[in-house]
């Protein structure tokens, strides 16, 4: 059986720690902030973050600075980061300075979460992955493929891929220690293990996780958003045809859907699944603080595109608590 979890940003506030993983307008106040910080730097004559990062990928300009007060000025006038950029990408430097500003909330985000106390540290890290044991990602590797001994990482993963709108590596970090620390691989297998496991950023992230990759940038690294913002997309963007086809061909191959802290914008169901959709599939779903609207009109989506659809208002982890047998059994019903 071939299951694909669809993961939107709900699924990695499961994560959050001290901190959250901002998504829509929580973004949009955390940027502002950010900005805040950054301009007061500069006019004690000294630089923020976005300023930092720019200075040592290229340089700062007077077009990045009026891009930076656009932003601080504006932001709150759209309910999506994304859609802001979108309506100001005219104005010059805007969109750079606006990734930039993305990608250091979602380091610091991820510096804030649970995860960041993941330091390869065997011992420790089994501490940090307790209490990450009933998430929806420590629920997944206990229950996938339930046959299979876990110590056989292929076999109990086999059949396993992930397509995320979420710029973060939440995923990829978990996964990672898992496999080092509850599981004894080397660092060498735990990569190749990692690697065998499709991930498909649809809209990029902050890139290689710095853990397995020189190239890479640290889980909740500080001053690496120059680095981190050079794969991130906006949903107003074009993704790439081998993208998209690897997308729709992941969505394809799969048995069963699991779509988890999904807001079911249409552009991203048309990226999931085309514009003429027949999923003729089993498909489970959260739709948490979806207002009734919503879940109707998603009903009717899956609905007229024939899929078997099982919809919850319950979190990830609730959701795959409350269908486990039917998700994670070999031949679910």
């Amino acid at each position: 059986m071939r299951t694909v979890f669809v993961v939107g940003a709900g699924a990695s506030i499961e994560f959050k720690g001290n901190g959250s993983m901002p998504i829509g307008s929580q973004l949009a106040i955390q940027i502002e902030s950010l900005l805040d910080e950054d301009i007061h730097e500069q006019r004690m004559g000294g630089s923020g973050p976005i300023s930092r990062a720019l200075m040592q990928h290229g340089g700062m300009v007077s077009l990045h600075v009026a891009a930076m007060m656009r932003i601080r000025q504006s932001i709150q006038s759209k309910n999506s980061v994304d859609d802001f950029i979108n309506e100001w990408s005219d104005f010059p430097k805007l969109p750079e300075v606006a990734k930039l500003c993305i990608a250091e909330c979602i380091l610091r985000a991820e510096g804030n979460s649970l995860l960041a106390n993941l330091n390869g540290d065997g011992y420790n890290d089994a501490a940090v992955l307790r209490t990450l044991r009933e998430t929806w990602l420590g629920q997944l590797v206990r229950l996938i493929n339930p046959n299979v001994p876990r110590r056989d990482v292929a076999g109990s993963l086999s059949g396993v891929a992930f397509v995320t709108f979420n710029y973060d590596r939440c995923i990829e970090m978990f996964l990672y220690s898992h496999f080092v620390s509850t599981l004894a691989l080397s660092q060498e297998q735990a990569i190749a293990a990692l690697q065998s496991i499709p991930v498909h950023h649809v809209y990029g992230s902050l890139g290689k996780l710095g853990q397995i990759a020189s190239n890479g940038v640290v889980f909740g690294a500080e001053r690496s958003a120059g680095y981190a913002s050079r794969d991130i997309k906006t949903y107003c963007e074009k993704i790439g045809s081998d993208q998209q086809k690897a997308i729709y061909d992941e969505i394809a191959k799969a048995d069963r859907i699991v779509m988890l802290g999904c807001a079911y914008h249409a552009q991203n169901l048309d990226l999931l699944f085309g514009s003429a959709p027949r999923i003729g599939k089993k498909v489970w779903g959260t739709a948490v603080n979806l207002p009734s609207r919503r879940v109707r009109a998603v009903e009717e989506y899956f609905g007229n595109a024939g899929a078997d659809l099982a919809l919850t208002g319950s979190g990830c982890a609730e959701m795959l608590t409350q269908w486990d047998e039917q998700i994670f059994d070999d031949d679910p019903v």
